[in-house]
C-alpha cells in the first residue's frame, strides 16, 4: 500500500494582490513535490463551498496534517480580532480556529506551523503563544 502525501492547509489574508500571489506560488511548489495542498482559491464556485465557508476552513484544518499559517499585518490584525467588522472575515475565523485548537490543546503544537513575513510579526506571534498581550 502507498502511503497518502501530506495534507496541507495554508491559512492567510488576502491583504495584497502581491500576497496572494507568493501564496499560489508556493501552493504550486508544495503540489509539485507530491503534497496535498488545501487553499480557498481551489473552491471555483461565486456562492463558495456547498457547507458554507466556516464549516469548510473547520473541515480543512481538521483533515490536514499540518496548517501553515501566514502571518503579515493584515493577518495579525485579523488572527487579533482588530479588524474592521465584516472585512477579512475568513481570516477571522481560522484565526479563532487556530486559536481555539491551542487552548484545547494546552498550547501544546503539534500541526501549526508559522510562516511570519516580518520580525515584528514573529515578535507579535511570540506574545500570542506565550497567552500574553
Amino acid at each position: 500500500m502507498v502511503p497518502r502525501p501530506p495534507k496541507v492547509f495554508i491559512s492567510y489574508a488576502h491583504s495584497t494582490v502581491e500576497h496572494k500571489q507568493r501564496i499560489a506560488s508556493l501552493v504550486g511548489t508544495l503540489r509539485a513535490k507530491g503534497l496535498t495542498v488545501m487553499v480557498d482559491t481551489d473552491v471555483k464556485t461565486p456562492q463558495g463551498p456547498v457547507e458554507g465557508w466556516p464549516k469548510w476552513m473547520k473541515r480543512q484544518m481538521k483533515d490536514a496534517d499540518w496548517v501553515v499559517i501566514f502571518f503579515d499585518e493584515v493577518y495579525r490584525r485579523r488572527f487579533d480580532g482588530e479588524e474592521e467588522p465584516d472585512k477579512g472575515l475568513g481570516a477571522t475565523w481560522e484565526g479563532a480556529i487556530i486559536t481555539h485548537q491551542l487552548y484545547r490543546e494546552s498550547v501544546r503544537n503539534t500541526r501549526l506551523l508559522y510562516s511570519c513575513l516580518a520580525a515584528l510579526f514573529k515578535r507579535r506571534w511570540a506574545t500570542c503563544e506565550s497567552g500574553g498581550k
